[in-house]
């Protein structure tokens, strides 16, 4: 029964809009589907996109203060009755792209007939049956300490859909040092701390919110 409201593609592309007319617009798309159904109780969900913003740099103060006015919106609209809610379903870190890394994988196809999965800060690896140790010894060899190699059944289960769509190998990224794209100076998709621990909040009537890390297994 839900009716999908298109309004506007905030971070679609560059320039970035001004972080108080992107909360006007938040919360003039808000109220629209508030009023839009009288006295009736409802559920808004409203997806609020600053990753792009957050990919290429990081967490300024124009992210700050995006973030800051939402707040204050969740705020006022608490005061009003309502209960607001607010989460991100994963965190970013900061990622510095590896020439040396993307070099080893490149030369993986050469030497091994090796193709390459997954984006952000994993990467699942297929490999021929009869190279895949050999292919392993050389990831291990040559990517160190930066990047964690794993069997594919550690992270996804021996089963699934999932596991199915993968190859027998996954890559994930331990520190910054990884292979990146589109100017990304922060990624997500591994399994650090502040990746997998992300923000949740939940305004009382006061406009009052408590916060407290959320743990999600979903950034994979």
């Amino acid at each position: 029964g839900a009716r999908r409201v298109q309004w506007h593609r905030f971070y679609a592309q560059q320039p970035w809009p001004a972080p108080q007319a992107m909360a006007a617009a938040v919360e003039a798309a808000v109220r629209a589907a508030l009023g839009a159904h009288g006295t009736r109780p409802v559920f808004v969900w409203c997806f609020i996109e600053v990753d792009r913003m957050i990919h290429q740099q990081g967490y300024s103060d124009e992210v700050i203060e995006v973030v800051a006015a939402m707040g204050q919106l969740a705020g006022r609209l608490a005061e009003q009755g309502m209960v607001v809610v607010a989460h991100s379903h994963h965190g970013l870190v900061r990622t510095r792209h590896n020439e040396g890394i993307e070099a080893c994988l490149n030369g993986l196809s050469a030497r091994f007939g090796v193709e390459l999965g997954g984006a952000g800060r994993t990467r699942w690896v297929y490999a021929p049956a009869s190279s895949l140790d050999r292919v392993r010894d050389c990831l291990e060899r040559e990517l160190g300490s930066c990047v964690r190699v794993c069997p594919a059944n550690e992270v996804f289960g021996s089963f699934g859909l999932a596991r199915a769509r993968v190859g027998e190998l996954v890559l994930i990224a331990q520190g910054e040092q990884f292979v990146t794209f589109d100017g990304h100076a922060f990624d997500h998709g591994s399994d650090l701390e502040d990746e997998v621990h992300v923000p949740l909040a939940v305004w009382d009537g006061s406009g009052h919110y408590h916060a407290r890390p959320w743990s999600t297994e979903s950034v994979r």
